[in-house]
């Protein structure tokens, strides 16, 4: 074993001799000798061959051979990194193999470029130039869009470094705009891009740049087109034109808002746009027109006395204008006219040869219709002295001195206070007939020592007529007036002072309308000893028994209505004598009496006078006259609110005798004594009357104020029909033919219809002739009248929330109430309360609205408080469901006309 050993190392150790002394020489070989490389990264393999180990060195950092070293044959993989610089570049890869070497060139290609060293130009609107530096180091073209003809190339020039200059041409639109120059290698796709930006043309336009506005207040709508920011500047002097909003983006609209022009010159003002950032601006004007006018003097009524006379005033215009009377007015002429900027004119006034008031107006209208202003002239029907002060001025004020001595009869409508009643005592010395009937009395009081007098002889004055919502009559207002003949105190009066008419020695007619009296203390002593008291049926007894009523002041104390010759507690009957016997069977009523059919026991009164006409003397000595007239009366307090608010009410009727029985028609003529007549011939529905001739009848009853009174014509005739004439001042006259139709087209439906519905209530017709939608000209006119407190029981509106009668809707008791398209004549854009009702076709039913319409101008007019509480309580439905199956449906056939309106 230790034998084998020695022998194999023996052996090893000779090879290993044998081997060092036999080394072979050294081999090299390279597969190539350059490389050329693009700019890019890439690699290329070589081989190398050799009998030893060999090492690749050199590259400069930016090209390695991989591997690094190996021995024997083998591959290297060459990498060169991309050349990113402008410029070609070289180095070498040394390969080494014990005492031999081989070199590798490599070549590397240069990074093409063309480099704009400013891509962006942003240049203003104005016409410029773009120099453009360019870097290169190729060939290259230069391309200009087609669509940007405003850029033009100038000059080129090609070298390491090149200057290019470009043309661009001003911008005149009101956009920027923008184009791209493309700079490109001949040989690839190398590029680069300058951009040229230009500036849009600051703008600041103006659509409209003048506007002309009328005087009246309204808006302007401008339009600025603009493309930079801005500044809207207004005139600090000009306090009448205000901006409203304004926006920016292309186009820009402004509103300014112009106050009414209420100077009579025009003006104007201008405002500027500007430019924030410049000078650029425009300017809009604004020119008003001045306010056109007719301008009265401060006063623009004139009250008249009946006798007539002249009124003279000035007025102011800066345009032309027309003189003209309101039509039917005949009483007022023009003198002479003048027109420049003062204008005087005056206008004779004729005598008044009625008693009633008159008003007439003179309208300034300018030449085209634009503008209009109205002198009103109010003449007066009283014979005496009338004074008007609806704005309650002093009577000192409107009484001339001159004017004092002469005034014996005095009406005054309108307010007077206590201190007037001390003037009229001082300085009115010759004052005999004092009519209070329409004034407005401060407090409603007599103050006391009104009329006192303290030297005889005592004052001058004989009548003295009250208002009818006087309340209290002052201590000593009437003392010592030994003229004083009678008086008449209103249902309202609740309190007269001590010694009032005391020494009032002629006092010889005391009548009362105060239903239940009060107690007195020394008012009538030392009157007439054989005076009267005349006081309300049922009241008798309650007179003679209260302090300072009963016979220790009056020789005779009776009811209105009575004889005092018969049934007197002074005078008793005789045995043998019928209490029920008439006064006297040989009594003529005479044209133009009246009588009392009702006396209000609620309130001061609301008067009604029934006027009968066609009714000859036979007619009234039949008793067909106050039959007629007494059923009529029955007809207006038969239906709700009338029934239930009829002691409200004072009623009177006044005679008319025609001279022959009927009434005229186109084909008959006959004399009557207020003209009633049918405008055509059946089925015409429509009448007339003679107007005046009915106010003048009307006025021979203590009604006082017309306004306040309806006046109802029943026209003896059979024929169905009807009117109402409508004023207003609240004036009505109802005509009302003796229809013998059956229900609803009866004389109770017509008398409902005309005096209740119309004539007092002031209702519009419901029913429906025309199935359209209501004109603008008919809505007007509603409107109008609705603002005279007429024909509130229609609505333009069905909202419920606005509609007239909103008060009613969810009330308990009232689901029925809301709003029917249909009324006021015309089917659509009309709405009324309720779907029956009398407007429509005369039933015996005024819908829920209508009623308290109605109890509101009662309670106004009787001059008691009114709340909708009230009314509720009171009110009475008079329809059910049976009554309303029954009802007839509406027949345009027997459609009344609708009322004649007349403002005033």
């Amino acid at each position: 074993m230790i034998w084998r050993v020695k022998h194999t190392l023996w052996l090893l150790l000779s090879v290993i001799a044998l081997n060092t002394g036999c080394k072979p020489e050294p081999t090299l070989s390279v597969s190539v000798n350059s490389i050329n490389f693009t700019d890019r990264e890439g690699d290329f393999i070589i081989n190398i061959t050799s009998n030893t180990t060999w090492r690749v060195m050199g590259g400069d950092g930016w090209c390695i051979g991989i591997p690094a070293s190996g021995s024997g044959n083998g591959t290297v993989r060459v990498t060169a990194v991309a050349n990113t610089t402008y410029s070609g570049r070289s180095t070498e890869l040394i390969v080494t193999a014990a005492t031999l070497s081989s070199t590798v060139s490599i070549n590397q290609a240069q990074k093409d470029a063309l480099i704009l060293t400013q891509k962006i130009f942003n240049l203003p609107s104005t016409a410029g130039s773009v120099a453009a530096e360019l870097k290169s180091n190729i060939g290259y073209d230069i391309t200009i869009p087609a669509d940007a003809p405003w850029v033009t190339k100038v000059k080129s020039k090609a070298l390491v470094t090149s200057q290019h200059e470009f043309a661009v041409a001003a911008n005149d639109g009101y956009d920027g705009r923008s184009t791209r120059i493309i700079f490109k290698d001949k040989n690839s796709s190398l590029s680069d891009t300058l951009t040229i930006n230009q500036a849009q043309k600051d703008a600041l336009i103006l659509t409209q740049k003048i506007f002309n506005v009328p005087s009246s207040s309204s808006t302007v709508s401008v339009e600025l087109r603009s493309n930079i920011s801005y500044t809207v500047l207004l005139p600090p002097a000009v306090s009448w034109v205000t901006k409203v909003n304004t926006k920016a983006l292309t186009t820009y609209n402004h509103q300014f808002a112009i106050s009414a022009n209420e100077t009579y010159d025009s003006r104007s003002a201008k405002i500027i746009f500007k430019d924030n950032n410049s000078t650029l601006s425009d300017t809009l004007t604004i020119v008003q027109a001045q306010r056109d006018a007719i301008i009265f003097s401060p006063l623009k009524s004139f009250v008249v006395q009946k006798g007539g006379g002249t009124i003279n005033y000035t007025l102011q215009s800066n345009i032309q204008y027309n003189v003209t009377l309101s039509a039917g007015v005949s009483w007022i002429s023009e003198i002479k006219t003048k027109g420049l900027v003062s204008n005087s004119h005056s206008f004779a006034v004729a005598a008044n040869s009625t008693n009633i008031i008159r008003e007439g107006s003179v309208i300034f209208t300018s030449a085209d219709n634009v503008f209009r202003d109205t002198l009103r002239i109010r003449q007066s029907g009283f014979e005496g002295y009338y004074v008007y002060n609806p704005n309650s001025k002093a009577l000192a004020d409107i009484i001339p001195a001159s004017d004092r001595a002469a005034v014996i009869r005095l009406k005054v409508e309108g307010g007077i206070s206590a201190a007037d009643f001390a003037f009229l005592r001082d300085n009115l010395s010759n004052l005999e007939h004092l009519n209070l009937e329409q004034a407005t009395i401060e407090s409603n009081r007599i103050p006391d020592n009104a009329f006192k007098s303290t030297s005889a002889p005592g004052k001058k004055i004989k009548e003295v007529k009250f208002p009818s919502n006087l309340v209290s009559i002052g201590a000593d207002a009437f003392l010592n007036c030994t003229s004083l003949t009678a008086v008449e105190f209103p249902a309202s009066l609740s309190t007269i002072g001590n010694s009032a008419f005391a020494g009032s020695s002629q006092l010889a007619m005391v009548i009362t309308r105060v239903v239940t009296p009060f107690a007195l203390n020394g008012v009538f002593s030392g009157i007439d000893a054989a005076a009267h008291l005349v006081v309300p049926v049922g009241s008798l007894n309650a007179y003679k028994t209260t302090q300072g009523w009963g016979y220790t002041f009056f020789d005779k104390i009776y009811e209105e209505g009575t004889d005092p010759s018969l049934g007197g507690e002074e005078e008793p009957e005789e045995p043998d004598e019928d209490p029920e016997d008439p006064p006297d069977p040989g009594y003529t009523i005479n044209d133009g009496d009246y009588a009392l059919l009702q006396i209000a026991t609620m309130g001061s009164g609301v008067n009604l006078v029934f006027l009968g006409d066609g009714f000859n003397r036979a007619d009234i000595e039949s008793g067909k006259y106050i039959n007629t007239i007494n059923a009529a009366v029955e007809h207006f307090f038969a239906i709700e609110p009338y029934k239930t608010y009829r002691n409200h009410f004072t009623v009177y009727v006044v005679y008319g005798v025609s001279a022959q029985s009927g009434i005229s028609d186109l084909t008959t003529t006959l004399d009557t004594k207020f003209q009633t007549k049918y405008t055509g011939t059946y089925p015409v529905t429509s009448m007339t009357v003679n107007n005046t001739t009915c106010f003048t009848y009307a006025q021979k009853a203590p009604v006082g104020s017309l306004s306040n009174t309806l006046i109802t014509v029943i026209a003896n005739s059979s024929r169905y029909g009807g009117t109402c004439r409508l004023y207003s001042d609240g004036a009505a006259i109802a005509i009302a033919p003796v229809s013998e139709l059956n229900y609803p087209y009866d004389f109770r439906g017509l008398v409902q219809h005309e005096a209740a519905g119309h004539g007092f209530g002031k209702l519009a017709d419901e029913y429906v002739n025309n199935v359209g939608y209501i004109t603008e000209s008919e809505k007007s006119t509603l409107r109008l009248w609705q603002s005279f407190n007429h024909f509130k029981n229609v609505d333009l509106t069905n909202n419920l929330s606005e509609i007239i009668w909103k008060h009613f809707v969810g009330v308990t008791g009232y689901s029925y109430v809301g709003a029917w398209e249909g009324g006021y004549y015309y089917g659509q854009g009309v709405f009324r309360p309720e779907q029956r009702s009398l407007m429509i076709n005369n039933i015996k039913y005024i819908n829920a609205p209508g009623r308290e319409l109605i109890v509101k101008r009662i309670k106004q007019l009787a001059g008691l408080p009114y709340s909708f509480d009230d009314f509720r309580s009171r009110d009475v439905m008079e329809l059910n469901v049976a009554t309303k199956a029954g009802e007839p449906a509406f027949d345009a056939k027997m459609a009344l006309p609708p009322p004649i309106l007349i403002v005033r």
